[in-house]
């Protein structure tokens, strides 16, 4: 299954080299971006229920190289994305402690660029993912005192997993008059929003696994999509 994801991600990406035109404008774009996970169902709902986070967020740094063809509304790229998220909260014994989540994503995307200057571009991409977790807590459900030192304490679990994106971006004016520079005035700054999907799924072996009403360790899945807002400088090459 993981061959599959990358096998997929390959064709896409191979498919977007291949239909752009070979005349065109290099975008290199670099930014912020800050995302809302879903507290709904699944891990999240556990997440929430157990430690209190009622509006989780990860954020972090985004980077994409792209390029729209001369005279055409099409476009297409990569984006390189590293966002992380914290939440802090007490244990029973009222420690403080500290669970961490980071995601790895790398994105193949097309653009559509509307507008009389091209300054709206719609985004439509799919990827792979790899999500860290660093959850203090207990491996096994059933704790006694003989197991308890031995299974307390943070564990990292990695996991892989795909991503769908679907984006838009606003851009400014392509070259402000009040920036002389000639580098400088191919600068851009362009705001805005998508949404992704992505789910990883947590076994009910996991080493910091969701556990059902019953306190049972359970299977469910952990959504780590949702919307986003996003600022960023472009480069217009």
């Amino acid at each position: 299954m993981k061959n599959f994801k990358y096998i997929i991600f390959s064709l896409v990406f191979i498919l977007i080299i291949n239909v752009l035109p070979l005349k065109a404008e290099i975008l290199i774009r670099g930014g912020f971006l800050l995302q809302n996970l879903p507290t709904s169902e699944g891990y999240n709902k556990f997440i929430k229920q157990r430690y209190g986070t009622n509006s989780p967020q990860i954020y972090g740094s985004i980077l994409s190289v792209s390029h729209k063809g001369e005279d055409s509304i099409w476009g297409g790229g990569l984006e390189l994305d590293r966002i992380f998220g914290s939440f802090s909260y007490k244990t029973l014994n009222g420690e403080n402690q500290v669970n961490k989540i980071k995601l790895q994503n790398t994105i193949a995307f097309f653009a559509l660029f509307l507008g009389k200057s091209n300054n709206i571009e719609i985004d439509l991409g799919y990827g792979t993912n790899k999500l860290t977790r660093e959850f203090y807590g207990y491996q096994d459900y059933h704790i006694t005192a003989s197991n308890i030192s031995s299974q307390e304490g943070i564990q990292a679990i990695k996991s892989n997993g795909t991503i769908k994106m679907l984006q838009i971006i606003y851009k400014y004016d392509k070259r402000p008059s009040w920036l002389p520079d000639k580098f400088l005035s191919k600068l851009t700054i362009d705001l805005g929003a998508r949404y992704t999907e992505s789910n990883h799924k947590i076994s009910s072996s996991d080493p910091r696994p969701a556990y059902d009403s019953k306190g049972l360790p359970s299977e469910t899945k952990f959504e780590v999509g949702g919307f986003g807002l996003l600022g960023t400088l472009t480069y217009h090459y």
